[in-house]
């Protein structure tokens, strides 16, 4: 979990059913990540699971820790860990019924870094096309960011 999280928002679960539920998915149906929605957005929580491959963020997972993963990337690594781990498991579980609620740019490092965006530009090219079956490079807020192929198969 990063420091810059002031709060998970989820009107299902406290804290800590929230660390069970993803343990308790995470061995029952042998898969190696598990996460919440990237955001506090209560139109869009709804107490269900996915399992196809999506964005986990960064910010606040659960992991197997497998040290053979290794992430190349330091801007766009949630977007990479998710491929990752997609690829080993053919899923990534992201409880839906939970989300972060952040602190972005508001704390010293992180987007508002000098040279942030060139690197990020730098990532999202080196991703997208080493993995093309499985995420695309767009702009988002004027931004570069990945797209992920929510109907790939692993």
């Amino acid at each position: 979990m990063d420091d810059d999280i002031s709060k998970i928002v989820c009107p299902f679960l406290e804290f800590r059913q929230i660390l069970e539920k993803a343990v308790i998915e995470l061995t029952l149906n042998k898969c190696g990540l598990w996460g919440i929605m990237p955001n506090d957005d209560n139109r869009k929580i709804s107490d269900n699971t996915t399992t196809h491959l999506t964005h986990l963020i960064g910010s606040f997972f659960v992991c197997r820790n497998h040290k053979d993963i290794i992430l190349e990337s330091e801007n766009k690594d949630d977007y990479e860990r998710s491929i990752l781990y997609f690829i080993r498991y053919g899923m990534v579980r992201r409880y839906q019924g939970a989300g972060v609620r952040t602190q972005y740019c508001k704390t010293a490092g992180g987007l508002q870094q000098t040279g942030r965006i060139e690197r990020m530009r730098q990532e999202v090219d080196y991703l997208s096309n080493k993995y093309s079956a499985f995420c695309k490079a767009i702009v988002k807020k004027e931004m570069p960011d990945l797209r992920l192929n929510w109907r790939a198969k692993a």
